[in-house]
């Protein structure tokens, strides 16, 4: 029995050796376990701080997408203006180009109608002074012939007055027949 109590007691101090190594590394399983609770643990709170800051910045980006959606916005309103103001500047420069054009027709029709108004008065002058040379003329005819019978007048009047002389100084009476 003495083998069979040493074979115990070997295997009793083998099992108490196991015991003591299987607590040793209970003890350092439950230090790595308290320190994976604690690992856990502290990384709930990151994960919880993280949460937060994803949160914040979730609601920080949503805000910067609504202002970047009112600043597309206003963009584009800003681009739609420029391209009806680009509109009318074309217009206007169309518009400015035929008030040039309609400026020069004008000018050269009003410089037209002034020749025109001067061929006109200078037409208008000559024939007033033709028809002032024709009446000149004709007037001087007249005067001639006006002159002519004032001689031809003055002429009769010498001879009637000579012959009224010519009755007068005749001693008998004139009678008709």
């Amino acid at each position: 029995m003495l083998r069979s109590n040493r074979s115990f007691e070997r295997s009793l101090s083998v099992l108490k050796e196991v015991t003591e190594a299987t607590k040793e590394e209970l003890g350092s399983v439950n230090a790595e376990l308290f320190q994976l609770m604690m690992n856990l643990t502290q990384a709930k709170e990151e994960t919880t701080r993280f949460e937060k800051l994803l949160r914040k910045d979730d609601v920080k980006i949503q805000k910067l997408n609504a202002n970047m959606l009112m600043t597309k916005s206003k963009l584009e309103a800003v681009f739609i203006a420029k391209e009806r103001v680009s509109s009318l500047a074309e217009n206007l420069v169309s518009l400015l180009e035929k008030l040039k054009k309609n400026k020069e027709a004008a000018k050269k029709e009003e410089h037209l109608l002034k020749e025109e108004d001067m061929v006109t008065k200078a037409e208008t002058l000559m024939r007033t002074k033709l028809e002032i040379y024709e009446k000149e003329r004709e007037l001087i005819s007249k005067l001639d012939e006006l002159e002519k019978a004032k001689k031809e007048e003055a002429l009769v009047l010498e001879k009637l007055e000579s012959f009224v002389e010519e009755k007068w100084r005749r001693p008998y009476p004139l009678y008709i027949s």
